[in-house]
């Protein structure tokens, strides 16, 4: 059984709407207390989704018209109340309709305003349809600020940038596109979605993720190159071991060749003339003299010393 108030006045309406859930309203349009249109403005601003059909005997074109143009679902003449039941069941199925729209939009924004990224849409004349939390806070500009506004109002910047070309590569083809682009001092990755007559764009700061890649290339070079000074420290170690293990030896010897050479240097000083020295020694006699010794010992001194910072350094 059907349950129905019936009420006349401004104050009645009211309470009715907040005592009870009401399916449908009809209601005439001229009442002694409002109008039609009155009702309909109480009616609309505690309940959108509300079918509200006006029904009246003096209705014409004109005042028809302008309530359609208000909102009101539909309009019956009395004489022809056939139309009402079909009315009723059609509005309240487009009231069935437009409540879960607004509850899906309703789940939809909660859901992009809980993601992370930045996430906006634009139609084709490239305004701002939709623009979630994140967008609010990455670009420091509020929903009620940015939806209906054009690209190129918001951020000039990007006029003419390979984002205005993907925008619209996306709304003429249908495809999907990514684009990874710097906006000031932050790199962004953008993944922009085809939608009817819209794009959708998720736009993740990768800035942190850029530079720790830079980081991470940097550290393998580093490392690469320690590799490589590890392998030519092997390559020189080896031969210089010989090196380091010869002059050790030498160094035990040394001392006693020097000292030879200077007895030797006396020997012929004191038992032959110069002059078969001179035949003797050839051209080397101007060499064989007390600075001889000294200069081998201290290049070898040298060498060895050398070999020694060598190998602590491989």
């Amino acid at each position: 059984e059907a349950v129905y108030r019936r009420v006349d006045t401004a104050a009645g309406l009211e309470a009715a709407l907040d005592e009870e859930t009401w399916d449908v309203i009809l209601s005439d349009y001229s009442m002694p207390q409002f109008t039609g249109l009155d009702a309909f403005e109480i009616v609309h601003e505690k309940d959108k989704d509300m079918p509200f059909i006006v029904i009246s005997g003096t209705i014409g074109e004109e005042v028809a018209v302008e309530a359609m143009r208000a909102g009101v679902h539909d309009y019956l003449m009395k004489n022809n109340l056939k139309r009402l039941g079909p009315a009723i069941r059609r509005e309240l199925e487009d009231a069935k309709v437009r409540r879960e729209r607004r509850e899906s939009e309703e789940r939809f924004r909660a859901l992009a305003d809980n993601i992370p990224d930045m996430f906006y849409a634009l139609d084709r004349d490239l305004k701002y349809t939709f623009w979630n939390r994140a967008s609010e806070n990455g670009t420091g500009i509020a929903a009620e600020d940015a939806i209906g506004k054009p690209l190129f109002t918001l951020f000039p910047d990007t006029k003419g940038t390979s984002i205005e070309e993907t925008y619209r590569a996306v709304l003429t083809d249908g495809q999907p596109r990514t684009l990874e682009t710097n906006y000031g001092e932050s790199v962004f990755y953008l993944t922009v979605y085809p939608f009817p007559d819209h794009v959708a764009v998720l736009v993740r700061d990768i800035t942190e993720l850029k530079q720790l890649q830079a980081n991470m290339a940097q550290a393998d070079r580093l490392a690469s190159m320690g590799m490589l000074a590890a392998g030519v420290a092997h390559e020189i170690n080896n031969p210089l071991a010989y090196v380091l293990y010869n002059l050790e030896s030498l160094s035990e010897e040394i001392g006693v060749v020097v000292e030879s050479m200077r007895r030797c240097r006396a020997a012929f000083r004191e038992r032959l003339a110069s002059e078969e020295v001179q035949k003797i020694l050839g051209e080397g006699v101007g060499q064989f003299d007390s600075q001889m010794s000294d200069d081998i010992q201290q290049r070898f001194n040298e060498a060895f010393s050398g070999a020694q910072r060598i190998s602590e350094i491989s």
